[in-house]
């Protein structure tokens, strides 16, 4: 992680980071829409530098602001599960 930091949350507009070697965990809580992707989830990704990482969501809300940053550090997969795996469409019930 750049600087060996963790971003917590955001207070006042500004990151509130935690030192990596606590070896802090996180939890991250809140109604929709109120900021926890942006202000917890995409700065982590961006500040993960060359580890490995998986990372998941429901919607495309990670994808676009950490593809390019993480292509830096070499390839990047992404699995698309709305259209079924290996092309084959979702059961519906």
């Amino acid at each position: 992680m750049s600087g060996g930091k963790v971003v917590l949350a955001r207070r006042w507009g500004k990151p509130v980071y935690a030192d990596k070697e606590s070896k802090p965990h996180t939890l991250l809580l809140g109604p929709s829409g109120c900021g926890k992707t942006e202000s917890g989830i995409i700065p982590n990704i961006q500040l993960w530098g060359n580890n490995p990482l998986v990372c998941a969501s429901s919607k495309e809300d990670l994808l676009g602001p950490t593809y390019r940053i993480r292509q830096e550090y070499g390839k990047v997969y992404v699995a698309d599960f709305r259209m079924g795996i290996f092309g084959m469409p979702l059961a519906r019930g």
